[in-house]
């Protein structure tokens, strides 16, 4: 670290008079306008020595591994001393046309004959997006928010069509929102808080949206703000769990549509964000995330008694991960913060029964990613957006799981 300080003393001492235009986000520019001052300096050097997360300021952490290195920061200071330089992975979007109306699978993997279980390439995106919101209603597959090939935070909410296998406009959110968890209740879909900016601002915001009246309106909002929280329905109620504020929460509360109210609950037994969530037979279970480390926990959730339970580990501790349940079973998809992979992404596919408390393997996934959601439409389960590799580089993929 005595490099370090001897450039951020450097730092103090030289003009600050030449500054790059606002909005062109580097490594150390916390707050996403383009300049990287000395509290963002400090700031980072702070995270380095562990006295902060790393979600006090995601621009320091270039390789997406949950810590902020000496390299890392001497990037930050080269920046702030010099030019704001990005210093984010590349973003390369995914080539895509127009949606179309039909969608030929590019590829399929088919597990061993005892699984049965298969990916399939879908109708793409019509632009790439990651840290997104996905829900399912009435056969569509709503993503909403996120970031898109230039690390730009969108409002931008479409929906895919599964029997027409195409992409449609919705309304746009109120504001551009960043992982926002999203759910449907009774003909209407939610995006429930999330973030703002490159800063990660977490939001207290609950958005409603009317698909007839293709309309957003807001309700009331949540007990605090949060996001890179997971949301599941249980008997037409919302319960949202985790997420970030500043820090790993542990928060857990319930949203009731009908009343247009939210209920504070006991907090979760692990306090992590970026974790997946999905409900069977009316049990909640969240499972992974991350909170300076990678989680394997599976905790459950039961409404009847109000009580948290403790079950079988995933096999693969992991963050920014796609949940969903089908079929009784709940499965696990894709993530952040593998050390064995060059981009840091997760292939793994895994499937839990709770009846069983046991996890088995299915095929890996055709696009590994993370920062994505999926949903169940049928017999399918649809991942779509996400990034291909640790930070930003947002995927226009759409792919679909049947187990």
């Amino acid at each position: 670290m005595r490099t370090l300080f001897a450039t951020l003393g450097a730092f103090f001492v030289l003009s600050t008079s030449a500054r790059p235009a606002a909005g062109h986000a580097c490594v150390g520019d916390c707050d996403g306008n383009g300049v990287v001052t000395i509290d963002e300096l400090v700031k980072g050097v702070t995270i380095a020595l562990g006295e902060r997360s790393v979600g006090q300021c995601f621009a320091f952490d270039v390789d997406g591994n949950q810590a902020v290195t000496v390299d890392e920061l001497v990037a930050g200071v080269s920046a702030a001393l010099t030019i704001c330089q990005p210093g984010l992975p590349t973003l390369t979007p995914t080539p895509t046309g127009p949606a179309t109306t039909t969608a030929t699978p590019l590829e399929t993997f088919t597990g061993s004959p005892t699984s049965g279980a298969r990916w399939e390439r879908r109708t793409p995106l019509p632009q790439p997006r990651q840290e997104v919101g996905v829900t399912a209603l009435e056969g569509r597959v709503y993503v909403i928010g996120g970031f898109d090939a230039t690390a730009r935070v969108v409002s931008t909410v479409q929906f895919y069509d599964s029997a027409a296998e195409a992409w449609f406009d919705a309304a746009s959110l109120p504001q551009p929102l960043h992982h926002v968890p999203a759910a449907a209740v009774d003909g209407h879909v939610y995006a429930i808080g999330g973030l703002r900016t490159l800063a990660f601002t977490a939001v207290d915001t609950l958005y409603e949206y009317d698909p007839v009246a293709d309309h957003w309106e807001s309700r009331a909002p949540l007990p605090a703000p949060r996001g890179a929280a997971a949301a599941a329905v249980i008997d037409g109620l919302i319960y949202l769990g985790g997420g970030l504020r500043g820090n790993s929460v542990a928060d857990f509360a319930v949203y009731d549509p009908s009343r247009d109210t939210w209920t504070p609950l006991e907090p979760m037994p692990t306090a992590r964000d970026h974790l997946g969530a999905a409900a069977i037979d009316g049990i909640l279970y969240a499972v992974g995330g991350r909170a300076g480390r990678l989680f394997d926990v599976v905790e459950a959730y039961d409404p009847t008694t109000r009580q948290w339970s403790t079950r079988h580990p995933m096999p693969t501790a992991r963050g920014g991960l796609a949940v969903a349940a089908l079929g009784g079973r709940l499965f696990a998809m894709g993530g952040e913060g593998n050390p064995a992979d060059p981009h840091g992404i997760f292939p793994q596919t895994e499937a839990y029964d709770p009846v069983a408390d046991a996890w088995s393997t299915l095929p890996d996934m055709l696009t590994p990613r993370h920062g994505m959601a999926a949903a169940a439409v049928g017999e399918r389960i649809y991942v779509p957006g996400g990034a291909t590799v640790a930070g930003f580089e947002a995927s226009a993929a759409n792919e679909t799981l049947e187990p």
